[in-house]
């Protein structure tokens, strides 16, 4: 996150707005009295930040009403989120993907447009540009802007919005919040798309609640991100749990880190649509026009013998990868965001065997694998950062200030 930051009398009051506002967002509708019971601040503390919030219309009231009780309903709070709004774009694949959304996260206007060709772009400029266009073509739509989040793929320190390398594009160490802050005014959030995806899957996704998570994303590179205790490992940092080149078969094949028989050797939709093109000849077939992961899952679950063989040892490597991160954090949720999702039935039981054999973790048994719930498209992991941001407080003490 790009912005200016607090002093020492605001962080307090920043955190203490941000309690209160998770807490409404949790509990609503909820009276006075009982947030100064469950956030332990005192009344007077209560009333000042509820008041705050009211004028910036970040909360309304309500009535509360108690079939038991007679007399005047007690007042009680919810969140007023059709007041703000704020612009999520994400890079996925060859394509920008732009929604517009209010607080809650329901999207007001969407928008898709390729991706420059030329590697040498200015990722500030484009940016500059595309959200410019973006907003000058919806501006009967756009109310009041909280923030702009940016999802990319790459190297991205997210704390102060710098993106060191990213896929394709010749930018390096550009400090991309930081310059879109100052040319735009606004609140920027940088961040990597699959820590951004998994903020998603904690708060209303298919590990929704849970503070034990770990996501895998299997596709040309194997990337994992980690939730510990409720935290999202290094989110503010551009280190990542690099599964993908965690040495599997030594004397494999060399990988682009350097090394060999890396994981992204193994399961990488690359190595994987090879070997199955190699299958389906030696089974007796012409070669495949289009060999991709979707086919292969096809032709799985068709009855293909070799190629339900290719989707099990992937499987049995990327289990045997993950359970390391489970000897380190004792998951409740892993979740696979793959295409391979589609053979699950031939894909899960192996990933479950590897990870029981080769982990030593208490709660392995109780494991939960699922499927991820936000396509690489999906912008919703933006609304994930924005409720981050406002439950932390940084965004939400922005708002109260004006």
């Amino acid at each position: 996150m790009y912005a200016n930051q607090p002093g020492h009398i605001d962080l307090i009051r920043q955190v203490n707005a941000g309690i209160v506002y998770r807490l409404i967002d949790c509990y609503g509708p909820v009276s006075r009295i009982e947030l100064s019971r469950l956030s332990l601040l005192a009344p007077a503390s209560i009333t000042k930040i509820i008041r705050d919030m009211l004028e910036a219309r970040l909360v309304r009231e309500c009535a509360l009403t108690d079939a038991g009780l007679r007399g005047r309903p007690a007042t009680g709070l919810v969140l007023d989120c059709d007041s703000w709004q704020f612009l999520v774009l994400r890079m996925t694949g060859r394509f920008l993907q732009m929604t517009l959304r209010d607080l809650s996260g329901r999207e007001v206007v969407s928008a898709r447009q390729s991706l420059p060709d030329d590697p040498a772009t200015s990722l500030p400029d484009y940016f500059s540009e595309v959200i410019g266009d973006f907003f000058s073509r919806n501006h009967a739509l756009t109310e009041r802007l909280t923030a702009i989040t940016l999802l990319l793929p790459g190297i991205i320190h997210a704390a102060s919005g710098t993106v060191h390398r990213i896929p394709y594009y010749d930018a390096k160490d550009i400090p991309l919040g930081q310059i879109l802050h100052q040319r735009i005014g606004l609140t920027i959030y940088v961040q990597q798309n699959v820590k951004a995806s998994l903020l998603a899957e904690h708060y209303f996704g298919a590990a929704r609640g849970s503070g034990d998570i770990i996501q895998l994303v299997a596709g040309r590179q194997i990337e994992a991100a980690v939730i510990s205790s409720g935290r999202l490992l290094h989110k503010d940092s551009t280190t990542q749990a690099e599964i993908g080149h965690t040495v599997m078969a030594a004397g494999g094949h060399r990988c682009e880190c350097g090394h060999y028989g890396c994981l992204n050797t193994l399961a990488g939709s690359g190595p994987l649509t090879e070997r199955w093109q190699q299958a389906w000849m030696a089974s007796g077939h012409t070669a495949l026009p289009e060999a991709d992961v979707p086919g292969l899952c096809h032709a799985a679950l068709s009855g293909h013998l070799p190629s339900q063989a290719i989707i099990r040892d992937c499987g049995q490597q990327m289990g045997r990868a993950l359970a390391m991160l489970v000897n380190l954090f004792n998951p409740e949720y892993i979740l696979i965001d793959s295409a391979l999702n589609s053979a699950a039935e031939i894909l899960y039981p192996a990933l479950y065997s590897a990870i029981k054999n080769e982990s030593v973790a208490s709660r392995r048994d109780l494991l939960i694998i699922r499927p991820a719930s936000f396509s690489p498209a999906d912008t919703r992991p933006g609304t994930a950062l924005i409720k981050d941001a406002l439950y932390s407080g940084e965004l939400l003490l922005q708002l109260l200030q004006g």
